[in-house]
């Protein structure tokens, strides 16, 4: 069991990490959605599951910057097309310029990252 203390220096850590290798945009995007959370992610009634809850947090944002999807995605959407017709890749608008798109295949993909989010996850949770 982890008591509140615990949880909020892995929380910490975590963060730290991610911010010291790169990943600062996820950061800034786990900081927002904690905050939109406010009441929710209590770590003093329930420091261990509250930890779950970031993690799953944190896993779910890693994932929308990653294209571990990306061809899932791109057959499903192949599935009922015909083959001249077939989706090649997927761009998305991000605003009004030329240069405001993002083609999701060229997205890197944080599978591994997300894995490794997981087999800490699993490990509070077996300790429950």
């Amino acid at each position: 069991m982890v008591n509140t203390a615990q949880a909020l220096e892995i929380q910490r850590h975590l963060l730290t990490s991610l911010q010291q290798n790169g990943f600062g945009r996820i950061v800034e995007d786990v900081i927002t959605q904690v905050i939109e959370f406010e009441g929710q992610l209590d770590f003093d009634q329930n420091p261990t599951g509250t930890l779950i809850d970031f993690l799953d947090l944190v896993m779910q944002v890693i994932s929308n910057y990653s294209n571990s999807d990306y061809k899932e995605i791109l057959g499903k959407l192949n599935e009922s097309i015909s083959d001249e017709n077939k989706v090649r890749s997927i761009v998305v608008r991000t605003g009004d310029g030329d240069n405001d798109v993002v083609d999701l295949s060229e997205l890197p993909n944080y599978t591994e990252v997300i894995q490794e989010f997981r087999n800490v996850r699993n490990i509070i949770v077996s300790e429950r």
